[in-house]
């Protein structure tokens, strides 16, 4: 039996192979990797009638957590999505992109997928929380794709900050939910308490671009436009609406949440019209479209979960083709400037159907799903009581047809004062996909199957939480829903030849007002005030450091002894024979020559000796492991003083009689403060030994005769894999300082 774990490993191993085998094969790779996705669209199709899905794996279970997965008529619809537009992507990429970047790509892309099926599968908070993160990690390596250009960086360390900040809060408010119904499975969850509702709402809001956390969004276009059409239209950035439809039912109603939906769609629409960049204008509308959906989750009744399950689906189509466009565009002409593009039916005619066809639906023209998402929207909203919700629609619907104006007459049918040049015509990958994508727009418009209607109706009952038969057509009589449409339709129509004027002045904005500069502002601030600590602190010498650290650890040890008065006394024992004393005096002697000898060579010199008394001390303890690492420390380090020394300045006395006593008394102070703190420790009373525990258990079930050993690999691995990752990634950061290479202006530095 195929079990949807089966196209998560599949992703996983698509991604490993990605590049060794994208390497040879070149763009044709892209061809090849479309199995993963496609075989996870087509099992879905084939999946409907059998759900919902379920599949669960013991994973902690001392903390009784499993890895389950449930997939419902929701998450069906978003696994379609990701799978289906998934498969899309990985065509339109194989002829968007460069062979030598493609497998990279495609590797991130195939990992990110397989993040967003396990979101839109997820059972419990735990696993959705996994896979919650995988995304943004994942989608700051796409956004940051070409990490060469400064643009690029800033806007993926933007996105990471903000949908970084935004899961941390979201995790709070899913332990919070957690522990109020005492167990992390979303099927079981009956209660939430308005905190934790507010937390995942925000955790979510931050993912899916909700104001004010909605700047991100646009910034993220200077990704490669595969990215762009894949996370910013159809799957990431609707992650957050999935988590609120899914808690929809638990939820119920929450009226802030619909303002804020309603305040994004507004404000997101309007600053559409106020840019030139083609992705960039598509990416405000996607904003507002996610406005909606919020708006909508937040109304809560059936009309508004229906309409939001139609929204998804309209929404993903049409926006999807029309990035995919846009990229094309690029791609063919060099520019993106709405300014610069005109008559382009004649140079690119082959995108001139996709890009008609996609922005008659995100216009909301009559026979797309886009007119039908908008009478849906329009009908979820009582004029009694939903005034407002009416008019951010109407506004929303408004910006449409003027976005819609300029991706189709503006830039295909007129003429501009300055043209660019045709570079080359789209090959079949650039423009097929979108077309697939637009087509379908149309279909579901015109065409309301009742496989549609029905498969529609029964995620509208998963978000809602009961039963939803509201019937879903292209005609619903002449209603109020309907003359608001009209409306709209013809106001934007009016408006569209002054969208220059409007343009030139939503430009002159003052960055603050979109709250991006307020972001900048908060950020300069942060790394203004990191840099005055840091420049305060490490221009110190190491003897400053030295006296700071020592003397900040007696203060607060002076503190907690002055609170807790300690017992002080000699701990009973065989006591510390003669060959231990000599050991001991003979580093201490050592450790004292040290300070007086006149020359590096002889100082480090009696420093391994030092070293060399303390590992036989430890042998003496029957710490042969310890000891063995103290003398290869001890070699190293001697080694590499050896080595440098014909580098370094004269050595020579520098310290003034002042520092010197300073020194000297922190030292003694600092020797004699651990000696007292050594013998409070022993003076205490002892917890009982677990060293016998070890001893018996290292072996059967460690299967290791070294304790030691086995303590660190197997008792104490996840400290031993924190330290190992911690020594890969300082190792991985020398790398990549060694090899980095900056552009700045065209120049490599």
């Amino acid at each position: 039996m195929v079990t949807i774990e089966i196209f998560l490993i599949a992703g996983l191993i698509l991604a490993a192979l990605a590049q060794p085998i994208g390497r040879r094969l070149g763009s044709s790779f892209s061809l090849l990797a479309t199995l993963v996705p496609l075989s996870a669209f087509v099992w879905g199709i084939t999946s409907l009638q059998t759900l919902p899905i379920i599949s669960s794996r013991p994973w902690v279970p001392s903390l009784g957590l499993d890895f389950s997965l449930r997939l419902d008529h929701l998450g069906l619809l978003f696994w379609l999505l990701i799978s289906g537009i998934g498969t899309l992507i990985f065509i339109y990429a194989g002829a968007y992109m460069k062979p030598k970047e493609l497998p990279r790509l495609l590797s991130i892309l195939s990992v990110f997928m397989v993040a967003m099926l396990g979101i839109a599968s997820a059972a419990n908070a735990i696993t959705l929380f996994l896979f919650w993160e995988i995304t943004s990690i994942t989608s700051f390596l796409l956004i940051g794709f070409k990490g060469e250009y400064e643009n690029s960086r800033k806007s993926a360390v933007q996105a990471l900050a903000v949908t970084g900040i935004g899961g941390l809060i979201l995790l709070a408010g899913l332990i919070l939910l957690g522990t109020e119904n005492q167990t992390f499975e979303f099927a079981q969850w009956t209660s939430a308490s308005p905190i934790a509702i507010t937390l995942v709402a925000i955790g979510c809001m931050t993912k899916s671009a909700q104001f004010p956390f909605h700047f991100w969004l646009p910034n993220a276009m200077a990704a490669p436009t595969p990215v762009s059409a894949y996370l910013h239209s159809a799957t990431m950035v609707k992650a957050g609406i999935f988590l609120l439809a899914k808690l929809s039912p638990l939820f119920g109603p929450q009226p802030a949440l619909a303002w804020i939906g309603a305040i994004t769609l507004v404000w997101a629409s309007v600053l559409s019209l106020g840019e030139r960049d083609l992705k960039r204008i598509l990416a405000w509308s996607t904003v507002g479209a996610l406005g909606l959906m919020v708006m909508l989750i937040g109304h809560g009744t059936k009309e508004a979960a229906e309409a939001v399950a139609y929204t998804i689906l309209a929404h993903a189509l049409y926006k999807g083709a029309l990035f995919m466009t846009a990229g094309s565009i690029d791609h063919a002409m060099g520019t993106r400037d709405a300014l610069q593009l005109g008559n382009l039916r004649r140079h690119i005619p082959t995108l001139a159907l996709p890009a008609i066809l996609a922005s008659l639906s995100l216009a909301g023209i009559p026979i797309f799903a886009g007119f039908i998402k908008k009478e849906l929207a329009l009908a979820a909203f009582e004029p009694a009581t939903g005034i407002p919700f009416l008019i951010a629609i109407i506004i929303s619907a408004i910006s449409g047809i003027i976005v819609a104006m300029t991706l189709t007459h503006r830039i295909f049918f007129q003429s501009q004062p300055e043209e660019a040049e045709l570079h080359h015509a789209p090959t079949p990958g650039l423009w097929i996909p979108p077309l697939i994508l637009a087509v379908l727009g149309l279909l579901v418009g015109a065409f309301c199957l009742p496989i549609g209607e029905h498969f529609i109706q029964y995620v509208a009952a998963t978000i809602h939480g009961s039963e939803v038969k509201n019937h879903i057509a292209l005609w619903h009589g002449f209603k109020l829903p309907l003359f608001l449409s009209i409306g709209a339709i013809v106001t934007g129509f009016i408006l569209n030849p002054f969208w220059p004027r409007i343009r030139t002045s939503l430009e002159n904005l003052p960055k603050t007002v979109t709250l991006e500069g307020s972001f900048r502002a908060l950020n300069q601030l942060t790394n203004q005030t990191s840099v005055g600590i840091t420049m305060f602190y490490e221009r110190r010498s190491v003897r400053d450091h030295m006296i700071l650290n020592f003397g900040a650890f007696l203060v607060i040890l002076g503190v907690v002894a002055a609170q807790n008065p300690m017992t002080l006394a000699l701990p009973n024992g065989p006591g510390i024979l003669f060959h231990e004393v000599v050991l001991l005096l003979f580093a201490a002697l050592a450790a004292i020559v040290v300070i007086f000898i006149p020359n590096r060579l002889g100082a480090v010199a009696v420093l391994g000796i030092v070293g060399v008394a303390m590992a036989i001390t430890y042998v003496t303890f029957s710490a042969p492991d310890l000891a063995l690492t103290q003398i290869l420390i001890d070699v190293l380090t001697v080694v590499l003083f050896v080595l440098i020394f014909a580098k370094l300045p004269r050595f020579k006395d520098i310290l003034t009689k002042n520092q010197k006593l300073t020194n000297a008394t922190i030292s003694i102070v600092f020797g004699s403060a651990m000696t007292l703190l050594m013998l409070a420790v022993l003076s205490a009373p002892q917890l009982p030994s677990i060293n016998h525990y070890f001893a018996e258990t290292s072996y059967t079930l460690g299967q290791g005769l070294n304790v030691v050993n086995v303590i660190i690999v197997d008792y104490r691995a996840l400290d031993t894999m924190g330290e190992i990752t911690v020594l890969c990634l300082a190792a991985l950061g020398v790398h990549t300082l060694v090899r980095l290479k900056v552009k700045s202006g065209g120049q490599k530095q």
